[in-house]
């Protein structure tokens, strides 16, 4: 996204004290957004509204209506992404709300990019700020770097050689029509001219009668 659609809060809020570097934790944030214009802001807590239930529909409930709130409550702008990370009972939930304009470079599948390498490094041996930072970092590479999915190459490929194929065709239909061309001058120009001129009906009629004769 352009920027300047930005209003700026921080970085984060964190509930449960795991974050002892910010600098660590907002170097990846930072590098998210300045890779895909969408500012992230990451909260850590331990509970929904006052209510700590454990992971499961429940949670997910809660966090769907909360979340919004706390979007609408948090920022003035439309850029952001506020990604809810909630952790109780020996387990761990993840929930994002976009803006409008962030919703734009961040859809379904980019969070769940971030999402996964939260996971991936939420069982490594780091520190939390750490973990954070390194999967906004990786995510933001990760996203504004994604592959061409194999259903287009394969179109593509199909699509070149279906050209070539007519190509070829049409090269050697047009070299065929030119080596009939060349084929008829050659026997046109090979075949002798014969200067008697035809006869007619009534001459070869009176030359038989006189072969009779």
């Amino acid at each position: 996204m352009p920027s300047g659609l930005v209003t700026d809060v921080g970085w984060f809020t964190d509930d449960l004290g795991w974050i002892n570097n910010r600098n660590t934790l907002i170097a990846g944030m930072n590098h998210f957004y300045q890779k895909t214009g969408v500012k992230p802001y990451l909260y850590i807590t331990d509970n929904i509204n006052g209510q700590s239930p454990r992971v499961g529909p429940e949670a997910r409930a809660l966090l769907d209506g909360y979340a919004t709130l706390m979007y609408d409550s948090t920022f003035e702008d439309e850029a952001h992404m506020l990604v809810i990370f909630y952790e109780a009972h020996g387990d761990y939930l993840m929930w994002y709300v976009n803006g409008r304009q962030a919703d734009t470079v961040m859809d379904s599948e980019a969070a769940n990019i971030l999402f996964s390498y939260v996971e991936s490094w939420y069982h490594r041996d780091v520190d939390e700020d750490a973990m954070f930072s390194n999967a906004f970092r990786d995510a933001a590479n990760r996203i504004m770097n994604r592959t061409i999915p194999a259903a287009v190459w394969i179109t593509i490929i199909a699509s070149v050689v279906i050209i070539v194929i007519a190509l070829i065709r049409w090269r050697k239909k047009v070299s065929d029509n030119k080596l009939k061309e060349l084929e008829e001058t050659r026997r046109i120009l090979e075949t002798p001219l014969d200067t008697t001129p035809p006869s007619s009906p009534v001459e070869d009629l009176a030359s038989k009668y006189e072969n009779n004769n």
